[in-house]
């Protein structure tokens, strides 16, 4: 992930049915949300802001939280084409890089 730099983000952590309040209590207590009755706990999650340590961090000690997504974006797209419309805006770049692999497949050896 070397040459990837954050800004800080909107992160969403996803919670099971009715764990959001203990999630943002695990949050404040790792210093990402300024206070565990913040208004970003909503059902089925919590809205916190942060970089890429808060990223790291997050993922490492949140218990309650199934996963943390990254918003990327806000639009909305009642069908296909508007999302990839919409999703094709996004700056993808800041967050993905191309893996180029040099070595041959496995497939490329067994055909000697």
């Amino acid at each position: 992930m070397a040459g990837m730099e954050y800004a800080v983000a909107e992160l969403f952590a996803v919670v099971a049915p009715g764990l959001a309040a203990y999630t943002a209590q695990e949050l404040f207590a790792l210093g990402l949300l300024p206070a565990p009755d913040a208004p970003g706990v909503e059902p089925g999650g919590v809205t916190f802001a942060g970089d890429r340590t808060a990223i790291y961090r997050a993922n490492l000690h949140l218990r309650t939280a199934n996963r943390l997504l990254v918003r990327l974006g806000h639009f909305r797209a009642v069908g296909f084409d508007e999302l990839r419309k919409f999703a094709g805006r996004l700056a993808w770049e800041r967050y993905l890089t191309c893996l180029l692999y040099t070595s041959p497949s496995p497939r490329d050896r067994t055909r000697s």
